[in-house]
């Protein structure tokens, strides 16, 4: 009896074992079967301009303003992105036209003809219609140009972003390799072996706008901003989920994405605490190719400064910051981010400071230029005896040069010729006193200039020092699909 206990015991044990390594091979049956369709899952993008993204077409040679229908062509002065992907390369061929070419108001002509410029004026609405790949392929597109284009200069924050010791941070030499690569790759449209020729076509331009007539003209550098009316599509990729596994996680510190606004700002209007978004528009990688951020993504942010331009020529500033970012389809992470750098127009002559702080830029001629006005109407006011003509006529100080500087300090050419022409002591002191007042008004009483930053208005925005939990939140969609935003 104790022998078939025994048996039944060893049977049971040997039951039980084998029980127990069934179920660890099914375990891994299990897991092995599962892992391919884990590895495989695909992520799949449309790869599709959203209508209300906006173009940034630079003109590289000089278009002059005859007639409607006139051809006006120019170069992406950016890339496109839709996600991860860059769709249009920076310096693409963009084709338009000029669809409307009008007289300014009364106003604004007899404003012009005060301060000395006789050369007929006309406002100006420009459309793109088509867009020319490398390989020669044209794409019709639909846009809307946003008006007041001028030459861009690019306003760079005096404090650089510093290397960080933080190995995950560390990677983000690569993306601003990147950034520097698509800023060299737009400046390289303005430059080339021709460059001094461009140099003296600008220079040769600044001289034109002196005279008192002179031929309209789109100058070299000008940037359009062409808001798209359709989408435009450019097929599927499908990605496979690890690609994208980083998009969501808290992003790294002390690294710079490039964004555009959404929220028109104007340091007049703006109150601080006010809301801010823009967007981003070019993706951000880690050093091994690991998509951080993509294009699309949103950030929110609110006014930290805002203060409005007053008489007596002081200046409006302007400082806003950001406090969360969501990519497609993702939950939002908070962070610390200012501007960098921006975009904005070159007569604008604004200035950007540590702090992401913009206002105006004081000019150099804020005494200088009515001290000057002043002197000189005082030197061509006194009687110069020696120079006395025949019938008893006393001229003023300084001879043709006096009546030069005294006459065109306001009216430019116009005042210099008249008084070159009259040869009158009273109408020069009196076109000298004119150029002078309006030298004191514009420079010392007048009210300043506001800082205005339109829709669209592009920016690099460095993020700061924030802390995260160390949690990944879910892949871009449950779908696996993701969504395409502008």
């Amino acid at each position: 009896m104790r022998a078939g206990c025994l048996r039944a015991t060893i049977d049971q044990n040997f039951m039980l074992v084998n029980w127990r390594y069934s179920a660890v091979v099914c375990a891994i049956l299990v897991v092995f079967a599962a892992w391919p369709a884990v590895s495989s899952q695909q992520l799949k993008i449309p790869l599709t301009i959203a209508k209300g993204v906006p173009l940034r077409v630079i003109i590289s040679e000089r278009v002059p303003i005859k007639r409607a229908g006139q051809p006006v062509k120019g170069r992406l002065a950016a890339p496109v992105y839709v996600y991860n992907r860059e769709v249009l390369p920076a310096g693409t061929e963009v084709l338009g036209r000029l669809v409307k070419v009008q007289p300014v108001s009364r106003w604004r002509r007899a404003q012009e003809v005060m301060n000395g410029n006789l050369a007929p004026l006309h406002t100006t609405q420009v459309e793109f219609d088509a867009l020319v790949l490398k390989d020669g392929e044209r794409i019709p597109i639909s846009t809307q140009v946003l008006p007041d284009a001028a030459p861009i200069i690019h306003l760079e924050s005096g404090d650089p972003v510093k290397a960080s010791k933080d190995p995950v941070s560390g990677l983000m030499g690569y993306a601003r390799q990147q950034i520097k690569s698509h800023e060299e790759e737009t400046l390289s449209l303005l430059r080339g072996p021709d460059k001094m020729q461009r140099i003296m076509t600008e220079a040769k331009a600044e001289a034109l706008k002196k005279l008192p007539y002179h031929r309209e003209a789109f100058q070299p550098g000008t940037v359009f901003t062409a808001e798209l009316q359709k989408p435009v599509e450019f097929g599927i990729e499908t990605l496979p989920a690890r690609d994208v596994s980083l998009v969501g996680s808290p992003p790294p510190a002390e690294c710079v994405i490039h964004a555009r606004l959404i929220t028109p700002l104007n340091s007049a209007t703006a109150r601080r605490g006010e809301p801010v978004k823009a967007v981003v528009t070019q993706p951000l990688y880690s050093k091994d190719h690991q998509l951080i951020i993509p294009q699309g993504s949103r950030l929110e942010g609110t006014v930290v400064e805002a203060r409005s331009a007053r008489k007596l020529h002081r200046n409006g500033k302007l400082r806003f910051t950001f406090q969360r970012i969501e990519p497609p389809a993702c939950q939002p992470q908070a962070i610390e981010a200012s501007v960098q750098a921006v975009e904005a127009p070159r007569a604008e002559q604004l200035q950007l400071d540590e702090e992401g702080g913009v206002s105006p830029k004081e000019s150099k001629q804020k005494y200088v230029a009515p001290t000057l006005a002043i002197l000189a109407t005082i030197w061509t006011s006194m009687p110069d005896e020696d120079a006395a003509g025949a019938a008893g006529r006393v001229p003023g100080q300084g001879g043709a040069t006096g009546q030069v500087v005294a006459g065109g300090w306001k009216l430019g050419a116009v005042g210099s010729i008249l008084s070159l022409a009259f040869r009158s002591r009273p109408l020069t002191m009196g076109l000298g006193a004119y150029g002078a007042a309006w030298s004191v008004y514009d420079h010392l009483v007048a009210r300043g200039r506001d800082v205005v930053f339109p829709a669209d208005t592009p920016m690099e925005i460095r993020l700061g020092n924030h802390h995260q939990p160390n949690a990944k939140l879910p892949l871009p969609s449950s779908r696996n699909s993701i969504p395409s935003k502008s």
